[in-house]
């Protein structure tokens, strides 16, 4: 797996006349170092290590690159992704409630079924170490919930439907 991780890096991280040498020689005879020699410059990649991936099905990978440790990420094409793309709201539709930016849910006080008014707190987000308190537009129900917390959500995606109180 070094000698896959080895290549991966050099495809990232250097420009393309690099990634032709690389191609041409067919790779590295050692996993654990690379040295790639042109026009006179010379790049050692050595101690690569590759983590497990995520539920995304990408990978951290930790490398010394001329003696200085750096990490790059990357995705696992050959796995699944495990968490799957969530729905956008219709911006439009009053009743349906999008993330206002990329972040992490931190608080939920709301259920299904839970009634709320005008200006009630429906969730919390975070998003660079900053709170956003998302508060009901109109009155209604909590119809449909498609997020719990911790996780971590897009600009626009669809959060919470309400549907109208009766």
């Amino acid at each position: 797996m070094g000698r896959v991780l080895a290549l991966l890096l050099v495809l990232i991280a250097f420009p393309v006349e690099a990634r032709d040498a690389v191609w041409e020689t067919g790779g590295f005879a050692n996993p654990e170092s690379v040295v790639w020699d042109g026009d006179r410059k010379v790049a050692y990649v050595s101690n690569v290590n590759g983590a497990a991936p995520d539920k995304d099905g990408k990978r951290t990978i930790v490398y010394e690159l001329n003696g200085m440790t750096r990490e790059a990420f990357i995705t696992d094409r050959s796995i699944a992704p495990k968490a799957r793309a969530r729905p956008k709201a219709d911006l439009a539709d009053p009743m349906q409630i999008a993330a206002p930016i990329p972040g992490l849910i931190a608080a939920l006080p709301v259920s299904v079924g839970s009634r709320v008014t005008k200006g009630d707190k429906l969730f919390m987000m975070e998003a660079m170490k900053m709170q956003n308190t998302v508060y009901a537009p109109c009155d209604g129900v909590v119809a449909q919930l498609y997020m719990a917390v911790g996780d971590m959500v897009e600009s626009k995606d669809l959060l919470l439907k309400l549907r109208a109180s009766s």
